[in-house]
């Protein structure tokens, strides 16, 4: 690990090692970073004592503040602090309407152009996972190959919505590492016409979503915060 990057996390963080830690200057670098994970489970005492270094920042070091399981209190000295020294941004997730114009405005980075009707499609196959979304971008851009446009027909043909009962019953076996079940399903959905990609998109957003939550409940996060990471 970098001798110029100290990360904390939660209840664990103190005033004393987190002031130490952002007033330390940078070794054969220009810069420090220090990150701050779930800060809304540190004691409101720890942030009090450490609300001097946020009126005074060090120019050397960047400090990371991430607030995951709920929207900081903006009445708080030190929230109001972070947003006048620095910058305070709102990550939410997309809401479903919003999920066709982004990845409309996506489809630009991967090359090419998204119909309206391939975005409404590709939207209600996969959802408001954003990481799932630029993924599934990236294949169709070279389902594509040298064509210019995703369509309707493209999505339907490399990343259609397959959620039928069978396929939710495959990503179950696998899932509970029952292989033989998983073998048989699998081989009667590829019996009635399944593409191979599409039980791919699925198998994989599936294990995505097992690594999220893990690293959900690692972290200490609640019911609530996991419901929203997994969507």
């Amino acid at each position: 690990r970098s001798v110029n990057y100290d990360a904390f996390a939660g209840r664990e963080a103190k005033a004393d090692p987190l002031s130490t830690a952002t007033r330390t200057l940078p070794m054969f670098a220009s810069r420090r970073l220090v990150v701050v994970r779930n800060g809304d489970r540190i004691p409101a005492a720890e942030w009090k004592a450490f609300a001097p270094y946020l009126d005074d920042p060090s120019p050397s070091t960047t400090l990371f503040l991430d607030w995951s399981a709920r929207k900081p209190d903006g009445r708080k000295r030190w929230v109001k602090a972070c947003g006048k020294q620095g910058i305070v941004a709102e990550l939410r997730p997309l809401y479903d309407r919003e999920v066709p114009e982004f990845l409309r405005f996506m489809s630009g980075r991967v090359g090419k152009q998204l119909t309206h009707d391939a975005a409404s499609y590709l939207a209600s196959g996969v959802g408001a996972d954003l990481h799932a979304l630029t993924d599934a971008l990236r294949r169709l851009a070279l389902f594509v190959g040298d064509n210019p446009t995703i369509r309707a027909e493209d999505v339907e043909a490399a990343i259609a919505d397959t959620r039928a009962h069978e396929v939710w019953d495959l990503t179950d076996a696998v899932a509970a590492r029952d292989v033989a079940t998983a073998l048989k399903i699998l081989g009667r959905v590829r019996d009635q016409g399944a593409a191979a990609q599409q039980l791919l998109f699925h198998l994989h957003r599936m294990v995505r979503q097992l690594w999220l939550a893990h690293a959900a409940v690692a972290a200490g996060r609640g019911r609530d915060s996991l419901a929203r990471t997994l969507g």
